[in-house]
């Protein structure tokens, strides 16, 4: 039928005929051979473009899981802080050798808080004598 029709508009005699109107409407058009070679050219380069954001994309999402995965840690670090309520950290500690019990201590410096006490080894039991100098005098 659009052959029968195409057929038929060619080998009328517009001239006969009235043009009521002319207007502009969206219709099929055979590309050219350049318009063709064109359209590859693009699309070749759309292609490489899409390769290229893909990449980038893949390396985005790494980047955003790596930050996830940091601050997960760094949040179940701080709930289990709040969890025990407590933190380890460095302390000062002293350490007493009580020789009339016969017991070392550790007290923290801080509190004053005993947190480590045992019984002296008999080298402990052994009281350090102060130091002498070549001259025979003490501290």
């Amino acid at each position: 039928m659009e052959e029968l029709v195409k057929k038929k508009a060619i080998d009328k005699n517009w001239d006969e005929c009235e043009e009521v109107r002319d207007y502009t409407k969206l219709l099929p058009v055979k590309l050219t051979t350049d318009e063709k070679l064109t359209a590859g050219a693009r699309l070749a380069e759309l292609d490489g473009e899409l390769h290229e954001a893909s990449e980038n994309a893949t390396q985005v999402k790494q980047a955003l899981k790596a930050e996830e995965t940091r601050i997960v840690a760094e949040r179940t670090r701080v709930a289990g802080l709040l969890r025990r309520g407590t933190e380890m950290r460095d302390v000062k500690v002293q350490v007493f050798h009580d020789y009339e019990d016969g017991e070392l201590t550790e007290v923290r410096v801080d509190t004053f808080e005993v947190v480590f006490q045992r019984p002296l080894t008999e080298d402990e039991k052994q009281p350090t004598l102060p130091e002498v100098e070549p001259d025979g005098t003490g501290d």
